[in-house]
């Protein structure tokens, strides 16, 4: 007798033995919502609201992620979650390029630190920043302030949230559609040179100009917890040249003792102008991180008074 196999029975087997199998297939949600793309708001009074004003350009941002959740204190370790560039979104509104994310569920945390500008006025050096998450501190080794004051970058930055004892914090804001505000400051000094001519001396006189001598361009900064701010001039035989400032003219220094200062001007003589060079007799200070120092000047065909007045940095 001759047998034939049945292939239709053993195919109808096998279906059923997939469709068994894939009953057992289970499905479970590892976390519930779509990731929220991470958006800064700049705010508050001690600061430039956009940094673009500047350069242009973007700000950077280095975060550290924890397993603690939002609105706690941070006491245990960290690890780097992101470093780039921040990029205007409009109304004060920045974002990640490329798009950065909120960690989902409420386990995670994130702290962040920020400077701007990200690149130079140049358009091409990149600031090189370090945040040491255990020392609490942002760094910029080598820092140089550009020569020309229409060309110079505002160094800002800002700080993660700590309490009062100095840990970490973050808010219970993480990880939701709302914009986490961030308020950038000053950590160089702002030099500003009021120059006008006396009552009655104006055919006497023409101003000139302010040169700060042997000015300090290159330095390292540290910020510490509290948005604490310390300077130390680089190479001071090496890395400095004079300033020449016009009047209302504010130029960038890094903080420190302040330089000797040279005003020139012309005065009108019997029909010939005669450019003069004085050094101005004001008394040495320390210029300090997100101040700003106002020199009033008044010129006179034979005084010159100067007054000095300084106060915090808030705009531009």
């Amino acid at each position: 007798m001759i047998r034939t196999s049945n292939i239709f029975a053993k195919a109808a087997g096998l279906i059923l033995a997939s469709l068994l199998l894939a009953s057992c297939v289970k499905s479970q949600t590892i976390q519930d919502g779509d990731p929220q793309e991470i958006a800064l708001k700049t705010v508050g009074s001690a600061m430039l609201k956009a940094p673009a004003d500047y350069t242009g350009g973007p700000f950077g941002v280095i975060s550290y992620i924890s397993e603690t959740a939002p609105g706690t204190n941070w006491t245990g370790s960290a690890t780097q979650y992101f470093a780039g560039k921040f990029v205007d979104k409009g109304s004060d509104i920045w974002g990640g390029d490329p798009p950065r994310y909120w960690p989902l569920g409420n386990k995670y945390s994130l702290i962040f630190a920020g400077f701007s500008p990200y690149v130079k006025a140049d358009g091409s050096t990149e600031v090189a920043a370090t945040f040491d998450y255990a020392a609490k501190t942002l760094s910029f080794v080598d820092y140089d302030v550009e020569p020309s004051v229409n060309t110079q970058s505002d160094l800002m930055f800002f700080m993660p949230k700590t309490d009062a004892t100095g840990n970490y914090f973050v808010g219970t804001n993480q990880n939701d559609d709302a914009a986490m505000s961030v308020m950038f400051r000053h950590a160089l000094s702002q030099v500003v040179f009021n120059i006008t001519v006396k009552s009655g001396d104006e055919d006497l006189v023409e101003v000139g100009n302010v040169v700060l001598n042997d000015v300090v361009f290159r330095g390292t900064c540290t910020v510490t917890s509290g948005n604490i701010v310390t300077w130390s001039r680089s190479g001071e035989d090496v890395y400095k040249r004079n300033e020449t400032i016009a009047s209302d003219d504010p130029v960038m220094i890094i903080p420190g003792t302040s330089y000797p200062m040279d005003l020139s001007y012309d005065l009108k003589l019997n029909g010939k102008t005669f450019t003069e060079t004085v050094r101005l007799d004001v008394d040495e200070i320390e210029y300090a991180s997100g101040y700003r120092y106002t020199y009033d000047i008044v010129i006179g065909a034979s005084a010159i008074t100067i007054d000095t007045d300084f106060s915090p940095w808030t705009d531009r």
